[in-house]
């Protein structure tokens, strides 16, 4: 299953369009994790799946949750602008709400700098071991011209920061 994911476009969804375009083979699901909801209406995914979240300069009148769990590729991702988690100054109760949630893969936005950590199964994380890893990722600004890829092919995760 390949995955495009994009936060914080800003008014800059022709972006959203470009990249896109440029794929080799167009994607099963786009993840958007807020702030440019509205500048999802310029665009088309074609056939792929899309998956959003509101952020702290969307509208609620956009109907998007703040945060979603979804399982895609057989793994459970949990999505959030980043905002609720205060993640402008660290992403441990981002992370400890992820875990809560049993998610395989935390995907945040807000910051505007991509960011990608893997946490091992077993490793203790606010007094909890993990009972899976977990894959912490931030694509970036679209704003700013990045985006994230991630893959999940038998079972395992593949994620990269890219840009255009």
């Amino acid at each position: 299953m390949n995955i495009l994911i994009f936060s914080d476009s800003h008014g800059r969804g022709e972006l959203i369009g470009e990249v896109l375009a440029r794929q080799i083979t167009p994607p099963d699901a786009v993840i958007f994790l807020g702030d440019g909801l509205r500048d999802l209406d310029r665009v088309d995914t074609g056939a792929a799946e899309l998956y959003c979240v509101r952020g702290n300069c969307d509208f609620a009148a956009f109907g998007e949750e703040e945060e979603q769990t979804v399982i895609l590729g057989g793994k459970r991702i949990f999505m959030t602008h980043g905002h609720l988690y205060g993640v402008k100054s660290g992403y441990g109760l981002a992370i400890a709400h992820a875990i809560s949630r049993g998610a395989d893969i935390l995907l945040f936005g807000h910051t505007h700098e991509p960011y990608l950590q893997r946490i091992e199964k077993g490793s203790e994380v606010g007094g909890r071991i993990l009972e899976r890893e977990l894959y912490v990722f931030n694509p970036g600004s679209l704003r700013d011209g990045r985006f994230g890829t991630m893959t999940v092919v038998g079972g395992q995760i593949i994620l990269h920061s890219a840009e255009i």
